[in-house]
């Protein structure tokens, strides 16, 4: 939990949350601007791919940027898929232990 004075540049008072995509953004590093190589999309994507998203989301291109990732996330899912034998159209479903 952040406290109030953290989240208001150590003024005290009640904490203000912007929605809960910020408070996401607090509890997880998704991607990390100056390190590329650190995150969630780093460790899903690799550091090549998270250089070209920072540089399409710092040069304002969201389009490009959101492209990018559906088309990562889909080649994620089909190699996903592929490797349970389900193929790219199917569920992927964890094997069970007997």
């Amino acid at each position: 939990m952040v406290s109030g004075r953290a989240r208001n540049g150590g003024r005290a008072g009640p904490v203000r949350w912007r929605g809960h995509a910020d408070l996401l953004g607090d509890l997880l590093l998704f991607l990390d601007y100056e390190d590329p190589s650190k995150g969630i999309y780093a460790d899903l994507y690799g550091a090549d791919y998270t250089r070209e998203y920072i540089a399409l989301r710092t040069a304002k291109r969201f389009d490009e940027a959101r492209q990018l990732t559906m088309r990562l996330m889909a080649q994620t899912s089909a190699a996903v898929g592929n490797a349970a034998g389900t193929g790219a159209n199917g569920p992927w479903v964890a094997p069970c232990a007997p």
